[in-house]
């Protein structure tokens, strides 16, 4: 989010210490990646289909380096040293997605946190986090929906402070295509 910003403003500050110019090379290296094959759709009916699509797993510039944060499936952002001044749930990105996406939170003081995916009949179909604690930061969950079909679905935070005291709640809406 940060380095977007930076990019897209072409601000001169640095993100986690990288320059605009490393950051520019770092994008251009994953651009080259995907712009070998041409993106088409071939279908429309039950699910969409594309020709010419990469998985990220196949990419030679992408890899996992030991001790990899998504091994544990949550990612903190430790490049921000800032305490977020409030609770807060972002939008899951990328909305609409097939079948992964990730899901954004902050929180401002220590907490146990318990996140939950829900379908439209309010019918828990996963559970992402339970009642697991943090210290205050930044964090991002994944979501592997490939086993959900099509749908909106909605994911709800709860947030219980020290004091076991619910501090926090709310629920957002993401869209699953196949």
């Amino acid at each position: 989010k940060n380095a977007d910003t930076m990019l897209s403003c072409q601000s001169p500050t640095s993100v986690s210490g990288a320059t605009l110019s490393e950051l520019y090379t770092v994008l251009h290296n994953i651009n080259g990646e995907f712009a070998d094959s041409t993106l088409d759709t071939i279908s429309f009916g039950t699910k969409i289909e594309m020709t010419g699509v990469k998985r990220i797993g196949d990419a030679t510039y992408l890899h996992p380096t030991d001790g990899f944060a998504s091994a544990i499936g949550i990612f903190a952002n430790e490049a921000n040293q800032n305490t977020p001044a409030t609770f807060a749930l972002e939008q899951n990105y990328p909305n609409p997605f097939n079948p992964t996406t990730f899901i954004n939170y902050f929180l401002p003081v220590y907490s146990t946190v318990t996140l939950k995916v829900y379908n439209l009949l309010g019918q828990e179909v996963a559970t992402l986090l339970d009642n697991q604690e943090f210290e205050s930061g930044e964090y991002s969950v994944p979501f592997d929906a490939s086993s959900l079909s099509s749908g909106v679905y909605f994911y709800r935070i709860d947030v219980v402070g020290q004091d076991g005291i619910l501090s926090y709640r709310d629920v957002k809406r993401m869209t699953l295509i196949k």
